[in-house]
């Protein structure tokens, strides 16, 4: 089927002809074009599906077309429906009241040749490219002539006419000014303030010989990727001048409001690079440090950290009270923190505090100093506010320090050891809530064994690492059901006493670090990472001691005050404040750095435990001694930013 089109052209000027109208009006963007269709060799009567485009005289450049996507002379995706009536039809190019209709502009008719491409469609045969392309003559280059019209009469204005109160603000910007055409004689006294200067604008170039110039900048730091999370670490500044002095650093944490300057050690200026190499001191001790503590209350021993709810929370016994205590961040950093709940009172003298979250509720496993048993409470929120009646789970006897509680098979659990028969017990709840227990299991009674017990879930099934007094070594057991109804007989995985350990599932295997030493308060004792070969811990591998720094002599330090964590192929590791950091799981090369702040003239914590929160390793620990004590919580940050300043020549 063939489609035939006739034309003509007309420029609109809002209702004048072409011939002797005012310059001085505007002149709409806009050109007046008829057409008429045939199709099959009669007049077509319906809606036209037609599309333009103004191109080049090869058709291989398009200045424009009705929706903007035509390109090389191609066909616009989207077509402009019109009403033709016995072949005849109109259309306002660069309406754009129109759909489908871009708007005319002036650039369109900057070359001396512009034809129009028309394609049209009739709801029946597919669209087709009518020929030939019609050459525009004078009516679109109207407009340009419009415009320039428009510059000649803007040289008519008397000096002194157009006032800044008639000048709306904002309207003239730098493309409406030629350059150098504002200098300072044109500018009135503090006519320009530096919230009127862009970054940037004013640059060592535009300064007059013999001035000071100044270099500024901030540097971020992904202090987690610091390599020995040493407190010195590398810096690159770029530069556009040659120094004269080396940049003058502070560091800080964007957010918290801790703030220290930190010493920048200037160590090369490359000039063919246009970068200082310098490093500079990150004051660590002083981010993400929160006290939590109650004035005038000696608080904090047993502390156990844990995220709830996405937000770090603490439980804590508080003296001389012996309650038991919880409290929860107000953010997921862990910088503000809200007020403490009680969780027991002091009727039941609350220690050896466990924090776990048991079916999306806080819940707390502890030993009732009083009655010498073991026993468990549940929030009755998510949040932790009200808390539910303890429920006594072990009794008879001393039973329940120094427990250990995890989730096993979707129910709380708990391993803990059982002082009058010097042995390790491990207890699973009933429900999911652990409303109501099982009975006690013995795992190992042979000797007096089950201190600092610390329960996993190894390959699916329960497992516990915990010290044999008797016999001077570090201990592992693993049940041989999920539920930990039945367990395998211990095994020794290293000798020559110990106080203290932890155990984690390091890179898909069981992991300790511990110390060895046969005095609780000995000095400069080695602390061991050792990792299981296998999922299950049947094989084990080669302890590796952690780097001891100068200064820890750990004088007055209490067993059990250190863990692990792994994150992103690296693991880190927390004595009693001071950080190690192993590139790799398996603990080869470690590296060392202090970290947190001090009390008083103390500088030891009780119980700190690791957790991940918010993506970053974080601790929790009481600090200080008799009244003076008080909960400390510490999270490495991910990012320090360093503000630089620098004087040029």
């Amino acid at each position: 089927m063939h489609f035939w089109h006739t034309w003509r052209f007309a420029v609109v000027l809002s209702g004048l002809t072409i011939l002797g109208f005012d310059m001085a009006q505007a002149v709409p963007q806009l050109i007046s074009f008829q057409g008429r269709i045939q199709v099959g060799g009669n007049d077509f009567t319906g809606i036209g599906r037609l599309k333009f485009a103004l191109v080049d005289a090869q058709g291989a450049t398009s200045y424009w077309s009705n929706d903007g996507t035509s390109e090389s002379g191609s066909e616009p995706a989207e077509p402009v429906e019109l009403k033709v009536q016995d072949g005849l039809y109109s259309v306002l190019l660069g309406d754009a009241t129109i759909a489908n209709m871009a708007p005319l502009p002036i650039e369109a008719f900057s070359s001396d040749e512009v034809f129009l491409r028309i394609w049209f469609d009739d709801g029946v045969n597919s669209s087709q490219l009518l020929q030939p392309d019609q050459r525009i003559a004078a009516v679109g280059y109207a407009i340009v002539a419009a415009t320039a019209h428009q510059a000649e009469v803007a040289k008519t204005v008397p000096d002194g006419t157009i006032t800044a109160d008639k000048i709306a603000d904002r309207a003239i910007e730098s493309r409406h000014m030629s350059p150098a055409s504002v200098t300072a004689v044109q500018l009135a006294p503090n006519a320009v303030t530096s919230d009127a200067l862009a970054d940037g604008a004013i640059g060592f170039e535009k300064l007059p010989p013999g001035a000071a110039k100044f270099e500024a900048g901030v540097v971020e730091l992904d202090v987690l990727e610091n390599k020995g999370l040493n407190r010195f670490v590398d810096v690159r500044i770029p530069f556009s001048s040659p120094f004269i002095a080396p940049p003058l650093f502070s560091t800080y944490n964007g957010v918290v409001s801790t703030f220290s300057r930190g010493l920048a050690l200037f160590t090369e200026v490359n000039v063919a690079r246009e970068e200082v190499l310098a490093q500079a001191e990150l004051d660590l001790e002083a981010i993400y440090v929160t006290a939590v503590d109650i004035p005038g209350k000696s608080i904090g021993s047993r502390t156990s950290l844990t995220v709830v709810g996405r937000l770090p929370a603490i439980a804590f016994r508080q003296t001389p009270e012996r309650q038991i205590r919880f409290v929860r961040a107000l953010d997921e950093d862990g910088r503000n923190w809200g007020s403490p709940t009680v969780v027991v009172d002091g009727s039941l003298g609350g220690d050896h505090v466990q924090l776990l979250v048991v079916n999306d509720r806080p819940a707390v496993c502890f030993y009732d100093t009083f009655k010498k048993d073991l026993r468990y409470v549940r929030a009755l929120d998510n949040e932790g506010r009200n808390w539910g009646e303890s429920v006594l789970l072990d009794e008879g006897g001393d039973v329940g320090i120094l427990s250990s509680m995890a989730i096993v098979d979707g129910r709380p659990a708990i391993a803990y050891y059982d002082t009058t028969n010097s042995a390790l017990k491990y207890i699973g709840a009933a429900d999911s809530d652990g409303a109501s227990w099982n009975t006690p299991v013995v795992v190992d009674s042979d000797g007096s064994v089950g201190a600092y017990a610390k329960l996993i879930i190894a390959d699916g099934n329960p497992a516990i690492g915990y010290r044999d007094a008797t016999e001077g070594t570090v201990n592992y057991a693993r049940s041989v059901d999920s539920k930990g109804t039945n367990w395998g007989s211990p095994i020794s995985v290293d000798s020559g006493g110990f106080y203290g350990l932890d155990l984690k599932i390091i890179d898909g295997a069981p992991t300790f670090l511990y110390d060895q030493r046969t005095v609780q308060m000995s000095r400069r004792v080695p602390f061991l990472y050792l990792r299981a070969v296998d999922s299950i811990g049947e094989e084990w591998g080669i302890p590796q001691p952690l780097p001891l720094p100068d200064f820890a002599d750990f004088e007055n330090i209490f067993p059990g005050t250190f863990s692990l964590v792994y994150l992103e192929n690296k693991v880190y590791a927390n004595l009693y404040g001071e950080w190690f950091r192993s590139e790799g799981a398996r603990g080869e090369e470690w590296t060392h750095s202090k970290m947190t702040g001090t009390i008083g003239s103390f500088n030891y914590g009780t119980d700190a435990e690791y957790s991940l929160v918010n993506g970053s390793p974080a601790t929790c620990r009481s600090e200080g001694r008799s009244n003076n004590a008080v909960i400390r919580f510490f999270r490495l940050p991910r990012k320090v930013t360093i503000d630089w300043i620098t004087i040029g020549k």
